[in-house]
């Protein structure tokens, strides 16, 4: 069976495990944390691992990481506007 959890990303880098074959969903801004949504098989028991970087606009950012398996997941918007954070993932191979 098909679930969706949700995650807080609590770091500018932060790994999570999960089930071979999840999906990762969306990231959004839920009371002021950034919130990652996957869908998961809770079935499966193999696990696989998903590194995320959030990075702040007007901060360095890709340039200073060498992994092209980067992909953009989505903007959060912070603090009514304050603070802009854009969150990317890749699966670990």
């Amino acid at each position: 069976m098909k679930t969706i959890f949700k995650y807080d990303l609590m770091e500018k880098q932060f790994k999570l495990t999960l089930p071979i074959g999840s999906e990762i969903l969306s990231a959004i801004n839920q009371y002021e944390r950034i919130k990652v949504y996957a869908l998961i098989n809770e079935l499966i028991v193999e696990k696989e691992e998903f590194i995320f970087h959030v990075f702040g606009t007007g901060n360095p950012a890709i340039s200073n990481y060498k992994n092209e398996k980067l992909k953009f997941l989505n903007t959060v918007i912070l603090e009514g506007g304050m603070l802009v954070f854009h969150v990317f993932y890749f699966k670990v191979e």
